[in-house]
């Protein structure tokens, strides 16, 4: 079982290193589903986890609408992103970016587990290979937020919905996979960032 959840993931990853284009669908209604039936646990959670412990993997580039934007848009991004799916304590968050904006998003999450990677995709790429071991996490976990509106997160959401976990996602509409979206327990659309850029 493990296997196939470990070959699911990779082969997601291996696909965004074949075809850096990943095309996502926008929708132009998304309902905000806050209610939704606990699924039942296919995978028993561990003794020593707290109930309704969340997994939060943070695609910063993605909420921010892309990394030219600099550290005004990611802290905005992050801010928004806290607000549409509040972290409580016990709760862990993973949040990917490129080498670019590493630290930025360290200092304005200084709690959070920073996952970088370069080149195309990689922030992608990055929180993918963070949630591999899909059984390893979901004994560790009630649910996994998603906070990106990249296609290539369906994987997660199909791996973590199969062994009974909640798992939602938080994205910008305009940036919001048709097939993420529907996949999800749940969808929460963020505000839209407005930062000025200076020409």
């Amino acid at each position: 079982m493990t296997t196939v959840a470990l070959s699911g993931i990779l082969s997601a990853v291996t696909i965004l290193h074949i075809d850096a284009a990943t095309i996502a669908h926008s929708i132009t209604t998304v309902s905000d589903r806050k209610l939704y039936a606990v699924p039942e646990r296919r995978v028993p959670r561990a003794a020593f986890v707290p109930a309704a412990r969340s997994l939060h993997l943070v695609d910063v580039e993605n909420l921010m609408g892309g990394p030219e934007l600099g550290g005004a848009a990611l802290r905005e991004a992050l801010a928004g992103y806290r607000t549409s799916a509040p972290v409580s304590d016990g709760d862990h968050v993973i949040i990917g970016a490129n080498p670019q904006l590493g630290l930025s998003a360290k200092t304005a999450w200084p709690g959070a587990r920073l996952v970088v990677r370069g080149g195309p995709d990689g922030a992608d790429i990055a929180l993918l290979e963070a949630v591999r071991e899909v059984e390893f996490i979901a004994a560790r976990y009630d649910q996994i937020v998603v906070g990106s509106g990249d296609g290539v997160f369906e994987v997660v959401v199909r791996e973590f919905r199969s062994r009974g976990l909640a798992v939602g996602v938080v994205s910008l509409r305009r940036g919001l996979s048709y097939t993420l979206g529907t996949s999800a327990s749940f969808v929460r659309l963020m505000p839209e960032i407005e930062i000025e850029v200076a020409l």
